[in-house]
């Protein structure tokens, strides 16, 4: 019917309605609403593609609240709640050239305090690191740049990252943070031909991040997912030539280089995400052609002479 339901689960553990709200409905929306980290605030887009928020009022229950209309021109295709909860990045595109927009709340109140831009523009998603200290974005003509807050409280590019993309190339954008921060990998990958590029940032004890192939995630990676502590990639394998069988692949940060630990051979096309639990030991995986989540664990192989 178009509508979205907001529960909650009470102290009993019983679930309730506590609200309902007209969204965006058409199947590239599906994953748009969420909540912040503190559970205060909802965000959702709306049919006419802006975001707006939703809060509990006096009664507990689940209401509209402000729209997020930016002061520049562009379309919005995602928004994202930054670790703190008092931050929201609105991912704008105008022509073709893409900028974020910046909200804060200040008491009960959101406004939008600037906007984040680049002469190359800023196109696919966007990433930011747990502790909402380091955003990661993307440029078609320079690559990838890092973002960190100045003494000010603002956004500014701290780290141009090396890996550029050809403008009008299609394809897949990935890239994860370290929980901890001390690393990320960012990766590209073409969807017509066999052309790829994969980089592991480190970070050394003066702050300096300094780039390393990351070649253990080459071969066409669809999913990337990263565990808690930071040790493990889970990723969805697609080796060439196209028609061979995909895998799930557990890598393992040894010694600055990531290692295969784990290979398991899935049907073509069956999943389209993976969740691992903490420390890789456990994932789920499941796709968006069938109803079905395949649990899988970690088995260590048997010696064999």
């Amino acid at each position: 019917d178009g509508a979205q339901y907001v529960w909650d689960l009470d102290a009993r553990g019983t679930w309730h309605l506590n609200g309902s709200f007209l969204v965006a409905w058409q199947f590239s929306y599906h994953q748009k609403s969420r909540f912040s980290l503190d559970g205060r605030w909802l965000l959702m887009q709306q049919e006419d593609q802006n975001f707006q928020l939703a809060c509990r009022d006096g009664r507990g229950q689940w209401v509209p609240g402000a729209s997020l209309i930016s002061r520049a021109e562009g379309m919005p295709l995602q928004a994202l709640f930054m670790p703190c909860s008092r931050e929201i990045l609105l991912d704008l595109v105008d022509g073709g050239v893409g900028a974020l927009s910046v909200w804060q709340l200040e008491g009960t109140d959101w406004s939008e305090q600037g906007l984040l831009q680049h002469p190359d523009g800023l196109s696919g998603p966007i990433r930011f690191s747990q502790d909402g200290q380091l955003l990661l974005t993307r440029s078609r003509k320079s690559g990838a740049q890092l973002w960190t807050k100045d003494s000010k409280g603002h956004w500014a590019v701290c780290k141009a990252l090396t890996n550029s993309v050809p403008t009008g190339c299609a394809g897949n954008w990935l890239q994860r943070f370290d929980p901890a921060g001390r690393w990320l990998v960012t990766g590209y990958v073409r969807l017509l031909s066999n052309d790829e590029r994969w980089d592991m940032w480190t970070r050394d004890a003066q702050g300096h991040w300094r780039c390393q192939p990351a070649d253990a995630l080459c071969s066409r990676t669809k999913v990337l997912e990263v565990t808690a502590d930071g040790q493990h990639l889970v990723l969805i394998h697609q080796p060439r030539p196209r028609g061979r069988a995909h895998s799930l692949r557990l890598l393992q940060l040894h010694e600055g280089r990531w290692r295969i630990k784990a290979d398991y051979p899935v049907p073509r096309d069956r999943y389209d995400e993976v969740v691992p639990d903490p420390f890789g030991c456990h994932l789920a995986a499941f796709g968006l052609s069938e109803p079905v989540v395949t649990l899988l664990r970690l088995k260590e192989a048997a010696f064999q002479n």
